[in-house]
Parts: C-alpha cells; sequence; structure tokens
C-alpha cells in the first residue's frame, strides 16, 4: 500500500499478512526501501488507523529515531526534544538530562548497524504494544461507563483496576458482606503456623492474584496522591520493626472494604478508611 497520496513521494507504506498467524505488519519505507518504524496489530479493522499513524509520520516531519548512544549525543538538541515530546509530563527534566549526559559519556562499544536495527525495531515494537494498551483501555473505558457500579468503582480505584476486579471475582454486588468480597479477592486473613512462623495472620492468597496485583498498585496511587492515606502510611511505616509490603497490604484490605459498601450504595470517602485521631498524631 503506498501512502505517497498523503507524505513524501519517495516513502511508501507497505503493509503485509501473515496468514499462517494471521498477523498484519505495517512499515514505513524510504526511497532506499530502509525501514524506518513497523508496526504489529491483529485484527483487520485496525489497518486503516496504523497505515493513517504511518502516513502521518512520514509527512509532517522527519521520523527520529536513535539506536544507540553516539546517535543521541550527536545529536543531542532534537534528542532532547523528542524525549519532551514523547515524555510529556511523565518525563522529568533531570531524567531527560540525565539520559543526555549518559550518552555523551558512554564509553561502550559501537553499535553494529545490525545492533542498532535492532536496538530500534524493539523500541518500535514498545510503542506499538502502548498504543494496543491505550487501545484497550480506551474500549475499557467505553465499556465501564455503561454500567453504573463500575463507574462508581472507577471513581476510586480506576477504570482498568475497576473492570479487572469485576472480571476476576465479579460484582461485589454478589457478595452479602464485605467480608465475603475480601474471601473473594484472597484478601481474608488466616492464622499461619510452621516452624519459622507461629501464630502470625497471614492473607490466604485463594482468589484471582490478576485481582491483588491492580488493587495493590491502585493502593500504591492511592499512598501517592491522596495526602491523608499518605500520612497514615508514613505513620505506620515509621514504627519500629513496620515492615512497608504489610502496610501496603492491610490498607488493600481497607480499600477492598471500602469498594465493596461503594457497590453497595455508599459514597466513598477517603476519611473514613481510618481512625483519624491516629492521623493527626504527630
Amino acid at each position: 500500500m503506498d501512502g505517497s497520496g498523503r507524505s513524501d513521494h519517495r516513502r511508501r507504506v507497505v503493509v503485509a499478512v501473515d496468514v499462517a498467524k494471521e498477523d498484519f505488519v505495517a512499515t514505513l519505507l524510504t526511497a532506499d526501501q530502509e525501514a524506518q518504524v513497523t508496526f504489529g496489530w491483529r485484527h483487520p479493522g485496525g489497518t486503516a488507523e496504523v497505515v493513517e499513524q504511518l502516513v502521518e509520520l512520514g509527512a509532517g516531519r522527519r521520523l527520529e529515531a536513535y539506536g544507540d548512544p553516539a546517535s543521541v549525543a550527536a545529536d543531542a538538541e532534537r534528542a532532547e526534544a523528542l524525549l519532551r515530546r514523547t515524555g510529556r509530563s511523565r518525563l522529568r527534566a533531570e531524567k531527560i538530562g540525565a539520559v543526555l549526559a549518559s550518552a555523551r559519556r558512554s564509553l561502550g562499544v559501537p553499535c553494529l548497524a545490525a545492533e542498532r536495527e535492532l536496538l530500534q525495531w524493539l523500541a518500535g515494537d514498545r510503542l506499538a504494544a502502548r498504543r494496543e494498551v491505550r487501545r484497550i483501555e480506551r474500549m475499557l473505558a467505553g465499556q465501564v461507563k455503561q454500567e453504573p457500579v463500575l463507574v462508581r468503582m472507577a471513581g476510586v480505584v480506576g477504570t482498568v483496576s475497576a473492570a479487572v476486579l469485576v472480571a476476576a471475582v465479579g460484582s461485589p454486588q454478589s457478595d452479602p458482606t464485605a467480608s465475603s468480597y475480601l474471601k473473594a479477592l484472597g484478601l481474608n486473613l488466616k492464622e499461619r503456623s510452621s516452624g519459622k512462623h507461629k501464630g502470625q495472620l497471614r492473607i490466604t492468597k485463594r482468589g484471582p492474584s490478576l485481582a491483588r496485583f491492580y488493587l495493590y498498585f491502585a493502593t500504591l496511587r492511592l499512598i501517592a496522591h491522596e495526602p491523608v492515606v499518605k500520612r497514615w502510611y508514613q505513620l505506620k511505616t515509621s514504627r519500629p520493626g513496620a515492615l512497608k509490603n504489610k502496610v501496603v497490604i492491610a490498607l488493600m484490605r481497607k480499600l477492598a472494604q471500602a469498594v465493596w459498601q461503594i457497590a453497595h450504595g455508599s459514597r466513598f470517602e477517603v476519611n473514613k478508611l481510618f481512625d483519624r485521631e491516629a492521623v493527626a498524631e504527630t
């Protein structure tokens, strides 16, 4: 498929289909038949969108890609602009400066052409995967909006986490109590005794690990963005012998109970997760 109608006439977008695997691959080629970037996808419905993206890459600007430190150091100004543009707010200025400084100081063996192409291919594949993740997230967001319970859950743990929790253990509305919901998630406590551990309470982990994985990171986000939660976390972890992961798990249990209450019509208030007087301690 030729993309010359929208971009530089010397560039082409070539689409290939692997019949055996039912995979689709599109590559942006230069006039010398050099592959500048490659996207892969599985559903034929995504073909038009991928080709459009590749045509736009060839239309408005030169495709910038760096396969080794020497290339970055030699074109530091444009490399910095590329990092700022693609990293946006998530890539801090200090990190960008560190990357550029590292490229200038690198004393490693220069990359072979094949090695450089491999690194560029891996980077392109990573970008394609990120785009696919964003597409799935948009699709999930559309589905979540159609379910009032999911909308309420998403307001606390996030859209993707809410969808994963319901997919893994079902709607919290199906559980008669918050305790039964904790049990479904494998977050209920059970005494564990062995030669090493005697009389210690630990979570059972009998529920789907994927649900706990997403709830764990939802808990970390809560710690990072909610001052009251962060204060509670700091108080708990500052105690002698405190284990940070145990504190996070304790908060996971509180958050799971809050999710159950939200699903049953309660309003989420972060202050209700803790004893406010305990959090106010200095």
